[in-house]
């Protein structure tokens, strides 16, 4: 993300929002939490240091699960994006399956990853049930740069434009897993609001008694009506012993 648009972001209500839904960890990170929400120019420079602070340590802490988990392992990577995390993971000697709906976004993934031992790549979403559904982009998102691409949602929101829709294929996740198996080591889950319906369903078919890390990104800030809803996953993640959750991923 430029500088010019970190700063056009901090002056953004919702992304303040988004920035008290992560739990500062240490002094450093408490102080920057509290000064955030100062005005002005010193609020908006505490929110960028925490930002960038608790970003480096969800990728520190990501990077040394990646090197606990057994030789080999399966994961999962759910809004895959260009690779970045599937490129680590199979760095780290694991299979990764990556989902990628965005027709776009997938042809630059398969470029970097596809030709990768332990990569198999599929061109969907990850949802509750077997379908198609309107893949929505960014009021961002330029096709020649792929800038905004990490927006793309099946979900509606104010800040996505229908003019840029594409129509993606949809997989039944919990089935999908079924059909595997295999137990999952680590199931990434980026996909935009999608996950206000997939964790439920995932629940209910039991699919999370065969996955042992999940790592979540939720996004109450810009969809507050489900901000009850991001409070009963973070309880669900503190309550269960397996798996291991980890709800704060950036």
């Amino acid at each position: 993300m430029s500088s010019s648009r970190t700063t056009h972001l901090l002056q953004e209500p919702w992304f303040r929002a988004m920035m008290t839904k992560r739990q500062p960890r240490g002094l450093w990170q408490t102080v920057l939490w509290r000064s955030m929400h100062l005005p002005g120019a010193a609020g908006r420079s505490a929110a960028r240091k925490l930002r960038r602070s608790l970003k480096r340590m969800i990728e520190r802490d990501f990077l040394d699960l990646a090197k606990s988990l057994p030789p080999n392992s399966l994961c999962v990577d759910l809004g895959a994006n260009i690779g970045t995390i599937t490129d680590i993971l199979l760095d780290h000697g694991h299979r990764v399956i990556a989902f990628e709906p965005d027709p776009a976004t997938f042809k630059v993934l398969a470029e970097n990853v596809g030709t990768r031992a332990g990569a198999t790549l599929v061109q969907a979403a990850a949802g509750t049930a077997e379908g198609t559904a309107t893949l929505m982009r960014d009021k961002e998102w330029n096709p020649e740069t792929l800038y905004g691409s990490e927006g793309s949602s099946l979900v509606e929101t104010s800040g996505r434009k229908a003019e840029d829709a594409v129509d993606v294929r949809v997989v039944d996740l919990a089935a999908y897993l079924r059909d595997i198996d295999e137990d999952i080591a680590l199931l990434k889950m980026d996909i935009e609001g999608g996950e206000w319906d997939l964790i439920p369903h995932l629940d209910r078919e039991g699919s999370f008694d065969r996955i042992d890390h999940v790592l979540v990104e939720t996004h109450e800030w810009s969809d507050p009506s489900r901000e009850a809803t991001a409070a009963h996953f973070r309880e669900m993640a503190r309550t269960r012993s397996h798996p291991k959750f980890q709800m704060d991923w950036i």
